[in-house]
């Protein structure tokens, strides 16, 4: 795979959450995701996503898209956990590290807000070049007929 040049239009496809050791005391937590203070994950209304220990969850059409490659150096991603019936936390950051990242898939480790945090999560993504592929046009045969005679 090779790098994607500055210039080119990329796109950012999430491709799914794993949890090795949750957030939580428990065995469960209930997680969201946040690129530049928006909420990207879960979406349709939902305010959380559960998640156990072990468990993977897999996203639908959930992008993020840049004009150009260099528009942007690292993504960073947040995942909040709710702490309580009132409160959310942030449990840790994703770095997407796209100025030394290949076009095809990923996956990043949370680096966690606090030091006595136990918890492991992975985000796995993938880089998408969207410069358009050049024409390629075959070469094709015309085979050329004459029926001399036949008047």
């Amino acid at each position: 795979m090779a790098p994607v040049a500055p210039e080119v239009p990329i796109s950012i496809n999430f491709l799914s959450l794993n949890c090795h050791v949750p957030v939580a005391s428990g065995n469960q937590d209930q997680v969201y995701l946040k690129y530049n203070g928006n909420k990207i994950y879960p979406t349709k209304g939902q305010k959380y996503a559960r998640i156990s220990r072990g468990e993977r969850i897999k996203f639908e059409n959930i992008s993020l898209t840049f004009s150009r490659r260099d528009e942007v150096d690292t993504v960073v991603i947040e995942l909040w956990y709710r702490k309580n019936l009132v409160q959310n936390a942030l449990a840790g950051r994703f770095f997407l590290m796209l100025n030394i990242s290949e076009v095809g898939i990923s996956a990043t480790q949370l680096i966690r807000n606090s030091e006595q945090d136990q918890s492991h999560y992975l985000l796995h993504w993938e880089l998408n070049s969207l410069q358009a592929k050049p024409f390629s046009a075959e070469k094709v045969g015309v085979e050329t007929r004459t029926d001399e005679g036949n008047i």
